[in-house]
């Protein structure tokens, strides 16, 4: 995977402290950012809808500890997990014509 300089110009010094393999895209670096850093500065540099989002996105790689504290600071409910996890699993699961 190639990242070109204008998408590296968009990740800023502590994003890409967890830039630690190939896979550069802010999301996943983010997501990062939420399982290792403190809060309180994950806070200050992103705004609650876009770490929900993130969260959502990148439900698979937190383990359960980071997924249940996040779960709560960020008020998602299982409901909306659960409906995420679905919409994935058939988006993965399409069978293709040949």
């Amino acid at each position: 995977m190639r990242i070109s300089a204008a998408e590296n110009e968009k990740l800023n010094s502590e994003e890409l402290k967890y830039s630690w393999d190939k896979n550069r895209t802010k999301s996943v670096l983010v997501a990062r950012r939420m399982m290792y850093d403190h809060p309180k500065k994950v806070f200050h540099d992103y705004k609650r809808d876009y770490l929900k989002k993130v969260f959502l996105k990148h439900y698979n790689l937190f383990n359960s500890v980071n997924r249940n504290f996040w779960k709560i600071i960020l008020g998602i409910s299982n409901e909306e997990i659960k409906r995420k996890a679905e919409r994935s699993f058939r988006e993965t699961c399409k069978i293709w014509n040949y």
